[in-house]
This record gives structure tokens, C-alpha cells and sequence, in this order.
């Protein structure tokens, strides 16, 4: 079995101009749903809804994030990315008067964004460990 050839089929289907085009406008539209609701002028009740509201939110913003810079950044660009996003969205709230700056919030920010960090190390951790075990039967 030829290891090269799935290995490089799915870098041809990731990297395909069409494909990054899909992956940009998929962050685009994340960013701009993300700025809308962070930022719009409706009062959102607090309670543990709200807590996993943002940490699902941040965790699919890293994810979303990660997808975009896959070919030009590393994870830790997106880390700092998503963290200062998620601050600066959760920062800005305090400025709006529908609106409130919560610490509970900024929290659940993060550990969304680490969340997604943790399972995109996750997922190259057993897709090179494949790649690995594939180069291994291979060479048999």
C-alpha cells in the first residue's frame, strides 16, 4: 500500500482552492455571527445557559479559526487569536448598555477556546499516529 497517495489525496482535497475559499467564508461567517451576538443590544439571562453558551462558542470559534489558518498558522496562532477575540468580545460588553462584562463569562471563553485547542491536538496527534502506523505496514 502506497502511504503517499491517501496522505496526499487529502492534502489535495484540504488545500484545493475551493475547499480554503469554503474554509474562509466559513470563519468569515463565524466572526461575524459571533460579533453580532456578542455585541447586540438584547439582554441575555445569566445563569449555567449562558456559561456554556460561551464555552461552546469559543470551543466551535477555535475550531472554525483553526480550519481558516490550517495552511498558513499553527495552532498557536489560532490560541492567541481565540483568546484575545473571545476577550476583546466579552471586554467590549462592558461599554454596552443592554450589555455586562462578566468574569464567569470570560472564563467560559476560555476554557472553550481550550477545549477546541485541546481536541485539534487531539486529532493531529491520531492522524499522524495513523500516518505513522500506515508507513509501518507499508514498509513491511
Amino acid at each position: 500500500m502506497n502511504l503517499a497517495m491517501p496522505v496526499e489525496s487529502i492534502r489535495k482535497v484540504l488545500f484545493h482552492p475551493v475547499t480554503e475559499m469554503l474554509l474562509w467564508l466559513q470563519f468569515a461567517a463565524a466572526i461575524t455571527i459571533f460579533t453580532y451576538y456578542a455585541t447586540a443590544q438584547v439582554h441575555i439571562p445569566a445563569g449555567n445557559t449562558d456559561f456554556v453558551l460561551h464555552l461552546v462558542g469559543n470551543f466551535l470559534l477555535f475550531l472554525s479559526a483553526r480550519l481558516a489558518f490550517l495552511k498558513f498558522k499553527g495552532h498557536w496562532f489560532v490560541l492567541a487569536f481565540a483568546l484575545i477575540y473571545g476577550s476583546a468580545m466579552e471586554a467590549s460588553q462592558y461599554f454596552l448598555p443592554a450589555r455586562y462584562f462578566d468574569p464567569q463569562d470570560l472564563l467560559a471563553n476560555w476554557l472553550g477556546v481550550f477545549a477546541g485547542l485541546s481536541l485539534a491536538l487531539l486529532i493531529e496527534f491520531a492522524v499522524r499516529k495513523w500516518i505513522a502506523k500506515q508507513a509501518a505496514l507499508g514498509s513491511d
